[in-house]
C-alpha cells in the first residue's frame, strides 16, 4: 500500500517523504491558588504525525500556507486503526523547517518537515 496523506482535501505525494504517527498522552494541569495541583484532562491516544519529504516551490507554497491556518482536516493511514482515518489537526509553527536544497532550471526544491498535532 502506498503512503498516503490528505490535507484539505489536497493529496500530498510523499513518495520522497515520510510520516510517522506517534500517539501520545495529553494532559491538562492548573495549580491551584492553595499550591495543589488540579488534573482537569487526561487524553490517551492524541495523534501525533511527524512529517518529512523533498518538495518543489508550489508544495512549499501550499505547506507555508498550512503552517498560518488555525485548523486543517487531515486524512491518513492508521497502522493503529488499520484503515485511513480524519482527524482535525493544526500544523505546529515551530515545528516547521523548508530548507532550500537544489535549484533546477528555475525550480527550486525543499527539503520540507514538520509535526501535525490532533487537536
Amino acid at each position: 500500500m502506498s503512503i498516503r496523506l490528505i490535507i484539505n482535501d489536497t493529496e500530498i505525494n510523499l513518495n520522497k517523504g515520510s510520516y510517522k504517527e506517534v500517539p501520545k498522552v495529553k494532559e491538562t494541569r492548573n495549580e491551584t491558588e492553595a499550591g495543589t495541583t488540579h488534573r482537569d484532562i487526561l487524553r490517551t491516544g492524541i495523534n501525533h504525525l511527524e512529517i518529512s519529504m523533498n518538495a518543489d516551490e508550489t508544495e512549499k507554497a501550499f505547506f507555508d500556507a498550512c503552517a498560518n491556518a488555525s485548523t486543517l482536516s487531515v486524512q491518513f493511514w492508521s497502522e493503529s486503526a488499520r484503515d485511513m482515518i480524519t482527524r482535525t489537526m493544526f500544523l505546529d509553527p515551530e515545528s516547521y523547517t523548508a530548507d532550500l536544497f537544489a535549484v533546477n532550471g528555475g525550480h527550486r526544491f525543499y527539503t520540507v518537515s514538520f509535526t501535525l498535532e490532533e487537536f
